[in-house]
């Protein structure tokens, strides 16, 4: 026989959790078929929303790989960049140990 008490213990919690499958690759290839298709159908939001993409990746001439002055260039910058923290590691180097 249970004591009657001030405060009231919790009661147990049910969990009903129901899995739910989402596949991202599908849904944004389903979204770019439709796109393609508004732009196909002569949908001006639709060409204009594919400009403005294009313009905030940078345009279609900035693509890494398809722009070899690009490409070189950034691998140039890169390669001064690396040189340049060497020389300043040496530099520190040397004056730590002078």
């Amino acid at each position: 026989m249970r004591l009657p008490s001030l405060f009231k213990s919790p009661s147990h919690q049910r969990f009903d959790y129901k899995p739910r499958f989402w596949d991202e690759k599908k849904e944004e290839l389903e979204k770019r078929i439709q796109e393609a298709e508004a732009r196909r159908d002569g949908d001006v939001d639709a060409v204009k929303s594919s400009i403005s993409k294009t313009f905030k990746r940078g345009g279609v001439s900035r693509n890494y790989m398809a722009d070899r002055n690009y490409r070189v260039q950034q691998t140039r910058r890169s390669n001064m960049r690396l040189v340049l923290i060497i020389m300043v590691l040496l530099l520190a180097f040397y004056l730590l140990m002078r």
